[in-house]
């Protein structure tokens, strides 16, 4: 489990989310990852930017060795019951959030939230759903959509 670790804390952030997060925490929003990918990315992520929550598919260990069995949190193609769950546990509804996400998967929030960002879209679906467009490589570029839109 360490070794895994050690190469996740090697993906570098992607370039602006640290202060793309701030912005929106000093704005008042509450931040949140969805992932159909595995807690501990996601996990490392929530810590290093204090993203508020976290909903990712986890991986079991006995101590610092992996099981092979994981929990399904977020299964592929599900990211809106996901989003329904966290939302009705923070006494809100899926369109009073704001969304912003890169593939088909995310689509399904897209298009039940009160605005969505596909950035840097990876399929037709995403940018097809998505209320705006951002293309580039610093995720700055959806604060103009999220605190000035």
């Amino acid at each position: 489990l360490s070794e895994v670790k050690e190469v996740l804390d090697r993906a570098p952030l992607m370039p602006g989310a640290e202060e793309t997060i701030k912005r929106l925490k000093d704005a008042g929003y509450q931040t949140a990852i969805i992932s159909s990918g595995i807690s501990l990315l996601a996990e490392r992520v929530q810590t290093q930017l204090s993203i508020d929550h976290v909903l990712a598919n986890k991986i079991l260990a006995e101590g610092d060795r992996l099981t092979g069995e994981g929990e399904a949190v977020v299964e592929l193609g599900r990211k809106l019951e996901a989003l329904k769950r966290l939302t009705g546990e923070l006494g809100l509804k899926p369109y009073q959030c704001a969304v912003v996400g890169d593939s088909r998967w995310d689509a399904p929030m897209f298009r039940v939230s009160a605005l969505s960002i596909a950035f840097n879209p990876k399929d037709e679906e995403a940018a097809r759903a998505a209320d705006f467009i951002v293309k580039g490589k610093n995720l700055k570029g959806v604060l103009a959509y999220l605190l000035e839109g």
